[in-house]
C-alpha cells in the first residue's frame, strides 16, 4: 500500500497506463497493477481496512482537455464484505467534482452508486433489468446500479473512465479524463 500524507491509495488510473481493467471478480477481489501506474488495491483489502476503522474517501480527477483537477470527498466510506457483494457505503460529500456516487437526478434515479454491490464481467450485481452493466458499459468492475454516473475503472483502453457530474463537462466528461485517484484515510 502506498500512503500520501496519510491517505492510502486504493485506485489509480492514468491515460495509457497499460493495465487492463476488464478483469474478473477474482482480480478485483485480490487487487492488481502497480502503484507507480494503474492500480487497484483489491476489494478484500479495502473491506478489511474499512471494517476495522472509520474512513473517509477522497477522489481526485484530472480533465484531459485543460488539465484541471477536481475532487470529491466523502466524510464516511466503507465497503461491505464479499458475502454482501462488497457494497459501497458513502456519505457526507464535499468538493467541486459533483457527487456522482450519490447523484439521483440523471437517468431517472438509476445511476447512483451508494449502496450498490460491486459487479465485474463475470459477476453481475447491478440492478439493471435490461442489460449487464459491466459487460455493456466497457467491462471495468464498479458499483453499478442501472448503470452508472461514474466508473473510474472503465475500460481497457484507459480513455473512457468517467465522472458525469463534473462542472462544465457534463456528459462530455466520458472522454475527457486524464487521470484519477481514489484514496482513503482514517477519521
Amino acid at each position: 500500500m502506498r500512503s500520501i500524507n496519510n491517505w492510502i491509495v486504493i485506485q489509480q488510473r492514468v491515460v495509457n497506463g497499460g493495465v487492463n481493467f476488464v478483469l474478473p471478480w477474482s482480480d478485483y477481489k485480490a487487487g492488481f497493477g502497480s502503484i507507480s501506474g494503474d492500480f487497484w488495491l483489491g476489494l478484500e483489502k479495502i473491506y478489511q481496512l474499512t471494517s476495522s476503522a472509520r474512513y473517509r474517501l477522497r477522489i481526485e480527477i484530472q480533465s484531459l482537455d485543460n488539465d484541471k483537477w477536481f475532487s470529491a470527498e466523502y466524510d464516511s466510506f466503507r465497503i461491505d464484505s464479499e458475502v454482501k457483494g462488497y457494497a459501497l457505503n458513502v456519505s457526507g460529500y464535499v468538493g467541486d467534482a459533483g457527487d456522482a456516487l450519490q447523484e439521483t437526478k440523471i437517468f431517472a434515479g438509476k445511476g447512483y452508486h451508494n449502496g450498490m454491490k460491486f459487479s465485474t464481467t463475470d459477476v453481475e450485481n447491478d440492478l439493471s433489468t435490461d442489460t449487464d452493466c459491466a459487460n455493456t458499459k466497457g467491462g471495468g468492475g464498479w458499483w453499478y446500479n442501472a448503470c452508472s454516473y461514474c466508473n473510474l475503472n472503465n475500460p481497457a483502453n484507459n480513455t473512457r473512465f468517467y465522472w458525469l457530474t463534473l462542472p462544465d463537462l457534463g456528459l462530455a466528461s466520458v472522454a475527457q479524463l486524464k487521470t484519477c485517484k481514489m484514496m482513503i484515510k482514517t477519521v
